[in-house]
């Protein structure tokens, strides 16, 4: 899976109806496919758990960090 991949498949999963915040299903999906990079964002202004939104520092960081070993 490619970032691109990874922010195609998200955006389709999200279901309102299950009671996550947007950023929150977002954080949790990079964390079960990119440990690493979802790691590195904890506690980070970048970090989306808390929000309503997926904040566009988010997917910059994601895109510039995707190519990184895992």
């Amino acid at each position: 899976m490619n970032a691109t991949d990874f922010f195609d498949a998200t955006a389709k999963s999200y279901d309102p109806t299950a009671g996550l915040r947007i950023g929150q299903h977002w954080y949790n999906s990079l964390a079960r496919v990119r440990p690493d990079i979802a790691g590195k964002l904890i506690g980070t202004p970048t970090d989306p758990f808390y929000k309503d939104f997926v904040p566009t520092d988010f997917i910059r960081f994601v895109m510039d960090s995707w190519g990184e070993e895992q």
